[in-house]
């Protein structure tokens, strides 16, 4: 985020938003990883200057920490073809994988809650709606907003929503394999509550403790796991398909939750740690 203008050997060749010394005169752009084109003469030096404003960064950073990342901003150098040969597929994955299987899970949403509603006794087609609801969302949120021109505070929040949606998929999810294969719903289930309110709570307050986040991603997975193979082992009604389907939902939901923690704290490893030994000490 912040406003820039770019420099090659003295001359203006390309401006993204407004820079300004006032926070009323300063526009702000986010660039959303866009390539931008530089014309290089037959010269061996040139000189690369950015002029760049973002008055808001520390009351940002103070504001969500770790979440606004660094004050300032990044850029690297590369051929311009290769550059926007990469941007236009990583766009086309993004707006695949943000727009196509989150429309197929509203549909499938759409669909349960329409049979909830002339049907509530079946309360099991309201946890699936559900479920499939809070899914589509996340696959919404972590697809869509990475090339859409959001300032720092909207993709915070895209980040905060994800949380919050991956927490419902995975309560719903179990509520639903609960009402499917128990006549009854399962003590679990407080537990799975409580796990999820508290993991995502402390996710969204310190990310960097990622281990609190992924115990309670291992431990529902399990969970799932285990309900869905007592099912067919037991040879419940439709227990083959609901199980096959339920078990590549589980694992495509762990895979994506992983790469999405690990995208986010890249190399750098949890804090918790770190902190119960300090505390210890």
């Amino acid at each position: 985020d912040g406003a820039s203008e770019i420099y090659l050997d003295g001359t203006l060749v390309h401006r993204l938003g407004t820079v300004s010394a006032s926070e009323k005169q300063e526009k702000t752009y986010a660039a959303a990883w866009s390539p931008i084109g530089l014309h290089l003469d037959g010269n061996a030096e040139h000189l690369l200057a950015i002029r760049y404003s973002f008055l808001n960064a520390e009351k940002i950073k103070s504001r969500y920490g770790v979440w606004a990342g660094f004050s300032g901003f990044s850029m690297w150098v590369e051929e311009l073809n290769g550059s926007i040969d990469n941007y236009v597929d990583d766009l086309r994955i993004n707006l695949i994988y943000g727009t196509v299987p989150p429309g197929i899970l509203v549909l499938l949403s759409f669909l349960h809650f329409m049979l909830f509603a002339f049907y509530a006794r079946e309360q099991s087609n309201l946890y699936l709606a559900v479920f499939a609801a809070s899914y589509a969302c996340v696959g919404f949120f972590v697809y869509l907003p990475t090339y859409t021109h959001l300032n720092v505070e909207l993709w915070i929040w895209t980040r905060f929503l994800y949380t919050a949606s991956v927490s419902f998929a995975w309560t719903f999810g179990m509520m639903w394999l609960y009402s499917v294969f128990y006549s009854r719903m399962q003590k679990q289930i407080w537990g799975i509550v409580l796990g999820a309110l508290i993991a995502g709570v402390i996710y969204i307050w310190r990310p960097q403790w990622t281990t609190i986040w992924l115990l309670m991603i291992g431990g529902v997975s399990l969970e799932a796991l285990r309900v869905i193979g007592r099912a067919i082992l037991k040879k419940a009604d439709g227990s083959s398909i609901i199980g096959v389907g339920g078990a590549v939902t589980v694992l495509a939901i762990l895979i994506e939750s992983l790469e999405h923690i690990y995208s986010f704290v890249g190399s750098s490893h949890s804090r918790l740690f770190e902190f119960l030994i300090s505390c210890g000490e």
